[in-house]
């Protein structure tokens, strides 16, 4: 889904598992390219020549936060997966657990990690230092800002994944060359899909604005991590960056005001 000269690129560590696209590295001392291999029949993919390759190590690590899904450690150019977090991630997003609305499968599931992944390449092509830093702070003048311009890192890497999103819809790729349906416009469109249902069965199951049953309940998104915002406040930031309405920029309007107003 990145775009096409964008040279840093995120490389499996695990065994292959034969499912479709395979990814090819190789190195040749020259500038980066991408390219599509289309004549190995199930063994078709992706070939990235002279790759900024960022590894991805699978660790299951219990000890850690439940936040800890996945992370950049400090200094190095890695991502780590805690495998043991997924689940959790995933009933965060609503695709699974007992208040899942509806029905979804690894596709969806798979477009879930593509968002944590992303925010995590914004890390790394931002040379942030850390893990964590300080606490961030919810503010709707930024959200149309481009990532470069934001100082807090957490919302500038959301920013960056946005972004990319954004750009892969641009494309208007909605086929692969790959002689499949999942081009980048296709794919893009798919992870706003995935943060939408995220957001959406958020505000269905909790009523923050009080819909239902009256009373409203910003406290919901009250930040959670050490520097991140509230997930599902950063749900409904995405969501507006990517496909942007007037009742979901309302929604963030009102959530501004009132956050603000319970650390006075």
């Amino acid at each position: 889904m990145l775009p096409p000269d964008f040279s840093m690129r995120l490389r499996p560590t695990w065994p292959a598992s034969g499912y479709f696209p395979t990814l090819y590295f190789e190195n040749e001392g020259g500038s980066f390219a991408m390219s599509y291999v289309t004549d190995r029949g199930f063994d078709n993919g992706l070939r990235f020549v002279d790759a900024d390759e960022i590894p991805v190590y699978l660790i299951d690590a219990s000890h850690l936060g439940r936040i800890e899904t996945a992370f950049v450690p400090n200094g190095e150019r890695c991502v780590f997966v805690n495998a043991g977090s997924l689940d959790r991630l995933f009933e965060d997003f609503f695709m699974m657990g007992k208040h899942v609305l509806g029905q979804h499968n690894s596709f969806d599931k798979a477009l879930v990690l593509a968002v944590v992944l992303l925010h995590e390449l914004g890390h790394l092509h931002f040379e942030d230092d850390g893990s964590y830093g300080p606490p961030a702070a919810f503010a709707l003048e930024e959200i149309d800002r481009p990532s470069r311009a934001i100082a807090n890192k957490e919302v500038r890497a959301d920013r960056f994944a946005s972004e990319m999103v954004n750009a892969a819809w641009a494309s208007q790729q909605m086929k692969s060359p790959l002689d499949g349906p999942y081009g980048r416009a296709g794919i893009a469109s798919n992870i706003f899909r995935a943060i939408a249902t995220g957001a959406n069965s958020h505000d269905f199951t909790v009523d923050p604005q009080g819909v239902f049953d009256g009373v409203r309940k910003p406290y919901v998104f009250r930040q959670s991590g050490y520097s991140h915002l509230n997930l599902y406040l950063r749900l409904l930031v995405l969501a507006q960056q990517i496909n942007p309405s007037e009742e979901r920029l309302n929604e963030l309007r009102w959530l501004e005001l009132a956050l603000k107003g319970e650390h006075r």
